[in-house]
């Protein structure tokens, strides 16, 4: 991963994108996804996933009001974006890797850290992005509320992170890379489903996931038989969000989490056994 962003990084300055501008990006949970945001990430542009739940319309007008100068679009998303306007530079996500591969693994020399510019669902109007910090700080610079969550959900570099949602909302990707700096592993699922998730905690020896109310809903509804088959003694810390500031069980721990919602992380008793492999979060 680490040699893809750099290499990535180096693209990037020749495509003329300096730090404080910004890339857009509109993928489903694709292997590469990451290479590209650390990419942007190191090299100080903001960095704008798209849903890709939105309709052509809804796309077209945020790759407009984020000002992006580049877009990376999967295969197949690609109808969305219309790319055969010669507004927006391009490039398919599945392309990247082979677009990276010739370039220098050195670190570009103004490296910076970038911000991403995130975007609402548009339920009360058209999506709204949110800038919620400002590119240009020096390499490993994080916030507060970072280190604050490292803390709380117990986060070193031996985690095994089960990633469960869309990349393009905030929370998975904000929580991935806080795994990735950590040297901890990502586990991404292309698209949640409920016996998957459980097959993959067992697997890879999972220690922390996250989740929405729906997830667990279909997670309960499974046959108790299939709920049962998998041996999940190394998951220790389950992140979701709640709609409201709740009184929790002795057992939980509950911190802000901005606006309405907190996040609330619900402990699990430690496995007895360390894990003894790693699966590779590059």
């Amino acid at each position: 991963m680490a040699v893809r962003a750099l290499k990535g990084a180096r693209l990037l300055r020749k495509l003329g994108l300096n730090t404080g501008d910004g890339i857009a990006v509109l993928a489903e949970n694709h292997p590469d996804f990451f290479a590209v945001f650390w990419a942007a990430q190191i090299s100080g542009l903001y960095f704008t996933p798209i849903s890709v739940q939105f309709l052509a319309g809804e796309v077209r007008y945020i790759i407009n009001d984020c000002e992006a100068k580049l877009l990376i679009v999967s295969h197949a998303q690609a109808a969305k974006a219309e790319l055969d306007s010669p507004a927006l530079p391009h490039i398919l996500l599945e392309d990247w890797l082979a677009m990276i591969d010739g370039e220098s693994e050195a670190l570009i020399a103004d490296a910076a850290e970038g911000a991403e510019m995130l975007y609402s669902s548009g339920t009360t109007g058209r999506p709204k992005g949110v800038r919620a910090s400002t590119p240009g700080a020096a390499l490993g610079t994080v916030s507060e509320l970072f280190a604050r969550r490292l803390r709380l959900h117990d986060v070193t570099g031996d985690a095994i992170y089960l990633s469960t949602a869309p990349l393009y909302h905030s929370a998975p990707l904000r929580y991935n890379s806080m795994m990735h700096r950590c040297g901890a592993t990502s586990i991404v699922m292309p698209r949640f489903d409920a016996q998957e998730s459980l097959r993959l905690i067992e697997r890879y020896r999972v220690t922390h996931s996250q989740w929405v109310p729906t997830m667990f809903v279909r997670l309960l509804h499974l046959p108790e038989n299939v709920r049962q088959r998998h041996q999940l003694g190394s998951h220790r810390i389950a992140i979701h969000a709640q709609r409201r500031r709740v009184r929790l069980p002795s057992k939980r721990r509950c911190c802000a989490g901005g606006g309405r919602s907190c996040t609330s992380t619900t402990q699990v008793p430690k496995a007895t056994a360390r894990p003894q492999y790693r699966q590779s979060s590059g």
